[in-house]
């Protein structure tokens, strides 16, 4: 199993460079215009529970401006539905696992995650459900890494933060460019 672990390490890495960085710019957001003083715990909490890049940008503004939970459920609903669809397209591949796995690789899918996990080199069943278990909590830890040292520099140093708020518009646009 060993070389399962590094195996999905080393298919992640690409992913964590991005999320570390993401996430490090939504932490610092977090810390600095949350309008509450926003610790590293509290980030690594919301990064914990909900694993999505623009959802933690969004989560900034809800936060400053008293959005309503209801809102904020609604809003955080129909974001993450595209990769509650995700998972489902997974299930044949989850089916070796027991419920909580299950629901837990569904809900750490992300596009990265995705692309990831339709490459597994193992068929489904034990071996292919554990490789794209690993490949999830890798990229969910790269998130919740990145947030919370982000959320940690942003409350303890005093910079301006303007711009980082366009970091993921900004890393769409690269994309786009990339494939046009």
């Amino acid at each position: 199993e060993r070389s399962l672990v590094a195996q999905a390490f080393v298919a992640s890495l690409p992913v964590l460079t991005g999320y570390s960085t993401m996430g490090f710019a939504s932490g610092v957001l977090l810390a600095l215009n949350g309008g509450v003083e926003l610790s590293a715990l509290w980030a690594g909490l919301t990064s914990a529970l909900f694993v999505s890049g623009p959802l933690q940008f969004l989560l900034v503004d809800w936060v400053k401006n008293g959005t309503a939970y209801v809102d904020v459920a609604i809003l955080i609903l129909c974001l993450n539905v595209r990769y509650s669809l995700y998972g489902l397209s997974l299930l044949d591949r989850f089916k070796a696992a027991s419920l909580p796995v299950r629901l837990y690789l569904i809900g750490v899918v992300t596009d990265e995650t995705y692309a990831l996990q339709m490459s597994c080199p193992y068929p489904p069943g034990q071996k292919g459900t554990l490789y794209c278990l690993l490949l999830g909590a890798f990229d969910h830890a790269y998130w919740i890494l990145g947030v919370v040292a982000g959320a940690a520099i942003g409350s303890a140093l005093p910079f301006e933060a303007k711009g980082i708020d366009f970091a993921m518009t900004s890393l769409f646009i690269v994309i786009l460019v990339d494939q046009v």
